[in-house]
């Protein structure tokens, strides 16, 4: 029985031995049959190159990565890959394939949830030729979406980084702005209390001469009824001017000290017209023919007001500067 069993043992490992031998030269001796011819393509980058990557043109599968090698460029000194092709002589049907000069590849990467990279061959304008076995051939290689993305992404990261950038001068050029106004706040302070001081007081001696100007125009006869309403209309904006001579003491005392030749000509300019009001006024209200005749200047009182006018803004400066 040992023997009989030690038979049979040998008889099963004979046939098991058989199969392998068989099925080793079906998987060694399927492409025998097959003729193919190799190809090298240029790239730049190995990413998605496999062994066994498939080759299409105009959309049939016609071969296969064999090897991907990397190979440095004695002009430029870069790092490209050279890929062997191995692509089949014959269509399925036994057509020949010929592959025209100037055919060009383009690399299509995988796709997001991880796809295989596919190679398309693709045919030139026009030919003079046929490539021949061992030609070489350039490639390109199509932007996935991954790679869009990524593109968009770092664009966005640029624009805000420039944004971040221009929000901080901003920032610092509004701080040291405040700081500066501040400063001047402080140092300027105690002149535009002064210059509203001095102003009060103006507005104070400018009052009894307008009443009394008032006063005068209101004893013209009707003969000079229409002169009367353009004085007195004159008189209320000169009025409504010195009311608002407080806000505008406020809105000045900002830039006092790069107004004070304004303020002292506009005094001066004040102080000369209620004097030569005054003196029209007197005049008409004698004699009212003199709105025909001409109201005759006065002599040498235009030179005393001017010079009153002019002391007073001096004494005005002077008690502004004060510390």
């Amino acid at each position: 029985m040992s023997s009989q069993r030690f038979s049979d043992f040998l008889v099963g490992l004979l046939v098991i031995a058989t199969v392998l031998v068989i099925m080793l030269a079906f998987f060694f001796t399927q492409g025998w049959s097959k003729h193919q011819f190799d190809l090298f393509m240029r790239a730049e980058s190995a990413q998605d190159l496999n062994v066994d990557t498939k080759v299409f043109f105009q959309g049939l599968a016609i071969g296969e990565v064999q090897t991907v090698a990397p190979q440095v460029d004695s002009a430029t000194g870069h790092l490209q890959f050279v890929v062997q092709l191995r692509i089949a002589e014959k269509y399925q049907d036994g057509t020949p394939l010929h592959l025209p000069l100037g055919t060009t590849a383009e690399i299509l990467p995988g796709s997001l949830v991880g796809g295989v990279a596919l190679i398309y061959l693709r045919l030139p304008e026009r030919s003079v030729g046929w490539m021949t076995p061992g030609d070489t051939i350039n490639s390109s290689r199509k932007s996935s979406g991954l790679d869009a993305i990524a593109e968009i992404a770092d664009s966005l990261r640029g624009q805000l980084v420039l944004v971040l950038a221009d929000t901080r001068t901003l920032i610092s050029h509004l701080s040291s702005t405040v700081v500066t106004a501040h400063r001047e706040l402080e140092r300027t302070a105690p002149e535009v209390r002064s210059t509203m001081s001095q102003m009060s007081k103006v507005l104070a001696l400018l009052g009894p001469t307008l009443a009394r100007a008032d006063s005068l125009m209101g004893s013209v006869n009707g003969a000079v009824g229409g002169l009367q309403d353009s004085i007195s209309m004159t008189l209320s904006q000169t009025r409504s001017l010195l009311l608002h001579l407080d806000s505008l003491a406020i809105t000045a005392s900002a830039i006092a000290g790069e107004n004070r030749e304004v303020v002292r000509t506009t005094a001066q300019n004040l102080y000369v017209i209620s004097a030569k009001l005054d003196h029209f006024l007197d005049q008409v209200s004698r004699r009212p023919l003199r709105m025909i005749t001409g109201v005759s200047a006065m002599p040498g009182d235009s030179l005393r007001v001017r010079s009153r006018a002019e002391d007073s803004a001096r004494a005005l400066d002077s008690t502004g500067s004060r510390p």
